[in-house]
């Protein structure tokens, strides 16, 4: 009985440590994903392309790399003539009706005095 016991405890743990790198890996492709997304967006609209293009790439760059577009848009930063984007980018968790978020900037950085 007692070993019917340790082996219940030990397949729990398991299960939680192969949940918890589940999360981890839909994390950092959640992360990953919108990095790239808003790079790409940027990309299109300093080749002169406007916001529907630039949001177009960066969902497909988020497709191709796990990730489903949530949000994009575009803005300017103070008097900088250089276009910033945002997107937020989700991924799901195999096995769990859970998704990781992610929100990245591409383009312009604000200067700070």
């Amino acid at each position: 009985m007692l070993a019917v016991g340790v082996i219940a405890g030990v397949s729990t743990l398991l299960v939680l440590a192969l949940l918890l790198v589940a999360v981890l890996a839909a994390g950092q492709r959640a992360r990953a994903a919108a990095d790239l997304s808003a790079l790409a967006a940027a990309g299109s609209l300093v080749r002169g392309e406007g916001e529907r293009e630039a949001c177009a790439a960066a969902g497909t760059v988020a497709r191709h790399n796990g990730g489903s577009l949530r949000t994009c848009r575009t803005e300017l930063v103070g008097t900088d003539p250089w276009p910033r984007v945002r997107v937020t980018v989700t991924s799901e968790v195999p096995g769990t009706p859970w998704e990781a978020t992610a929100e990245a900037v591409g383009g312009a950085a604000a200067l700070t005095g």
